[in-house]
């Protein structure tokens, strides 16, 4: 049962991923999401697998993927190779969702999706 929720979750939150849509409308869509859904994600972030660091993977990696230019701002951003660069993003954008989690989800998704818009100015790589 929790696993087929957790499918169902990660089907959802990949849906809110419209292609086309400015990747801050994309970002508030999922993180709205995870606010009304804070019980549940909270407990699958706190779970000992490894479930919650696939969800923020998979939904990163869908925002980068309608980022025009996204591997070269990685690489200029950080100035390492991407494969490494594109773990640090991605871990970044991690600790701040789970840093909001562990506090109660109490800030606004806006303010949230603004502190992770603003790691390597991503919402202007449009």
């Amino acid at each position: 049962m929790f696993e087929q929720m957790k499918m169902d979750m990660m089907q959802e939150l990949d849906s809110l991923f419209v292609e086309g849509s400015p990747v801050k409308v994309n970002f508030l869509n999922v993180l709205t999401a995870i606010k009304e859904n804070y019980d549940f994600i909270y407990a699958l972030s706190q779970s000992c697998c490894s479930d919650f660091s696939k969800l923020v993977r998979s939904f990163t990696l869908h925002a980068l993927d309608d980022t025009p230019h996204a591997k070269e701002h990685i690489i200029s951003d950080f100035q390492v190779p991407y494969k490494y660069g594109l773990e640090i993003f991605i871990a970044t954008i991690e600790s701040v969702i789970v840093t909001w989690l562990e506090s109660g989800a109490k800030e606004d998704p806006i303010e949230i999706g603004t502190i992770i818009l603003s790691v390597c100015d991503f919402a202007n790589w449009n």
